[in-house]
């Protein structure tokens, strides 16, 4: 008879190569909160407290992952001490074990010889990226420096003499984390603290964190919030905007990081991030990995889920545009129940910030189809080229002489736009005629209905929507005329 494995009360992580248990008192904290208010460890800066200034950068690996990278950069301001259980994490205090000399490691010392900092507020967040960046080759394959340091933001050096500093950087001396802070020995004891479920309570906040979705039956109520990745829900926290009394986490359920890739599909569980998206999407859906390059920092991407943007169910949200476009499909599990059902992801969303979840529902995984043999475009306009929402975006996709088309920014919700892919559908896309592309470009604003906000105007949603719209009928135009040729 199997052993059933009983819940325990602390969390149970590495910090700086040390073991460490946090009980009900402090569990409910953010990490970067933790770190500065109950460990002293003040190189930790909480700032923007939303996960976009990366000045609160740690580095964080898994036990539980089977990860080729293990330390991944997180924005400790909006990561839960409760997600650090059964993790390695290291802050810039750290760092001083691995320092090969004066204190410093390499990628301090360039830093310093650049003359990349100045009030150095920002300089501790610039070192655990650039140090987690240049851990492993796999690292710099992924994305270029630029790319890395997306998520941390500077006021005072116009970021030239850090980018000259970090160019300099031997990655070869940058320090092995793993010998200091993941090796075999810490990882198999880590494994062994938290084998068990995590069950945390006191008199203002119930957390459990189970291995098993029977086991949650009967621990959810009414008042449960889900949580995974808690990029949207931590900055709601932390904003006052929202207080959680009680949480079950998913991260632990054997469901959490599925991946099946079949021939015309691949379908991902809950727990996958935007970080091991776009490594599986690399080749089979080149657009949207190239599109996600946009997608928030690397902090984020390494924490945000894949459904956990689909069910924030923001009208200006990245992915559901382009996941609308593909024709994906969501299946749920009825936590109470076990029973399970799938959607597609057009019948979703149904209002503003509403969705067809049901009560004790979670959205299990996604379903999507791998568009072969199409051409497939996704557009994104925003205030700002990188780290910004959108303020208006679009995914078209042709197939077959078909095209499906989505928007976000345009209505209360991310939506197909239905009455102008009937009206296309209904044409020789590649031939039509100005008149043609004059009538359709009249229903598609016959569909949307945006609104005029800080981001931008009604009328330029519209022409910006129209303007893309009309660039992807010429693409086609041009393309089926090469072909003839």
């Amino acid at each position: 008879m199997t052993k059933r494995k009983l819940p325990r009360s602390t969390v149970h992580l590495l910090l700086n190569g040390t073991s460490t248990t946090v009980g009900s008192e402090f569990a409910h904290l953010n990490l970067g909160a933790y770190l500065r208010e109950q460990r002293r460890l003040t190189g930790t800066k909480l700032v923007c407290s939303e996960g976009d200034c990366g000045a609160c950068t740690v580095l964080i690996a898994n036990a539980h992952s089977k990860e080729k990278i293990p330390f991944k950069a997180i924005n400790s301001c909006i990561f839960p001490v409760t997600s650090a259980d059964g993790c390695s994490v290291i802050t810039v205090e750290g760092l001083s074990q691995v320092a090969t000399s004066k204190s410093l490691t390499e990628v301090q010392k360039k830093l310093v010889e650049s003359t990349g900092t100045q009030c150095g507020y920002c300089t501790p967040g610039f070192v655990m990226t650039l140090t987690g960046y240049l851990q492993e080759p796999e690292s710099q394959k992924s994305c270029s420096l630029q790319e890395a340091l997306v998520g941390n933001l500077c006021r005072c050096t116009g970021y030239l003499p850090i980018i000259e500093g970090a160019k300099k950087i031997d990655p070869k001396k940058n320090p092995n984390l793993r010998q200091f802070f993941f090796n075999p020995q810490q990882l198999k004891l880590l494994k062994l603290a938290t084998q068990d479920p995590l069950e945390i309570e006191n008199s203002n906040f119930h957390y459990f964190a189970p291995k098993t979705v029977a086991s949650i039956k009967n621990k959810i109520t009414q008042k449960t919030t889900l949580v995974s990745g808690n990029t949207d829900l931590g900055v709601l926290v932390n904003k006052d905007k929202l207080e959680i009394t009680r949480a079950i986490s998913l991260n632990q359920l054997t469901s959490a990081k599925k991946i099946s890739k079949k021939p015309n599909s691949i379908t991902i569980g809950h727990g996958v991030t935007i970080t091991e998206f776009e490594s599986i999407i690399k080749k089979q859906i080149p657009e949207l990995f190239q599109f996600l390059k946009r997608f928030a920092s690397p902090q984020i991407k390494n924490s945000a889920t894949v459904i956990g943007n689909i069910a924030n169910a923001s009208p200006i949200g990245d992915l559901p545009p382009a996941l609308l476009a593909l024709d994906a499909s969501l299946t749920f599990r009825n936590l109470k129940t076990n029973k399970a059902r799938k959607l597609q992801l057009s019948a979703f969303f149904i209002g503003y910030k509403k969705t067809a979840l049901k009560p004790f529902e979670m959205i299990e995984s996604i379903e999507i189809p791998i568009a072969k043999n199409s051409i497939f475009r996704i557009f994104k306009a925003s205030q700002r080229r990188d780290l910004d929402i959108s303020t208006v975006s679009a995914a078209l996709l042709y197939k077959k002489k078909t095209l499906r088309f989505a928007m976000g920014g345009v209505r209360e919700k991310p939506i197909r736009l239905l009455k102008t892919e009937l009206l296309l559908n209904q044409l020789d896309i590649p031939k039509m005629t100005e008149p043609e592309i004059s009538r359709s470009c009249q229903v598609l604003l016959s569909e949307i209905t945006p609104l005029s906000d800080l981001r931008g105007g009604a009328e330029y949603r519209k022409t910006v929507a129209t303007n893309w719209f009309k660039s992807f009928l010429h693409e086609l135009a041009t393309l089926a005329r090469g072909h003839q040729q």
